[in-house]
């Protein structure tokens, strides 16, 4: 059985602990989680009706007994149905309390890569298409006229070049 580290606030559970907490309104889940590296973290499920994919599954950062830093999540991930949503509060326990931070942040960092690079594809693709839209443009020209509709009036009629005519 872990032993309880002793802390300048008093006791504090065992690293890898997890605990449920009360839900607050508008909440799936709540658990507060002390990581496997020492480190304390609530990990709560909201449902914001407004979004497109309106369940948020967040770690936020508990330093002394409060919970601080709300904008400024360790992990955050978008659901759009409360199974999923579930299962990812449930695997973002997990993993706080078996492996800790580190492995969240990796995460974190490879899907900022991913987003960053899904951006740059996209951005090159829209590029791309616009330079082939506007190399068309360049390239369509209007239908030859037969000559014989062609002609350019002018004051002196004998300007008219009679090849045209």
């Amino acid at each position: 059985m872990a032993q309880h580290r002793r802390t300048p606030q008093g006791d504090q559970p065992p690293c890898g602990s997890v605990r449920t907490c009360t839900t607050y309104r508008d909440e799936l889940a709540r658990h507060r989680v002390i990581t496997s590296d020492g480190y304390d973290y609530v990990v709560a499920t909201t449902f914001e009706r407004r979004e497109q994919q309106p369940y948020l599954t967040g770690a936020y950062p508990i330093i002394r007994g409060y919970l601080v830093m709300m904008r400024q999540p360790l992990f955050e991930v978008r659901s759009e149905n409360e199974t999923k949503a579930r299962e990812q509060h449930e695997q973002l326990v997990s993993v706080l309390a078996e492996a800790g931070i580190k492995v969240v942040r990796a995460r974190r960092t490879l899907a900022a890569r991913r987003m960053a690079e899904k951006r740059e594809a996209l951005a090159e693709a829209q590029h791309r298409a616009l330079n082939e839209a506007s190399h068309k443009v360049a390239v369509m020209r209007p239908r030859a006229v037969a000559p014989t509709m062609v002609a350019i009036r002018t004051r002196d009629e004998s300007n008219i070049d009679p090849a045209l005519i």
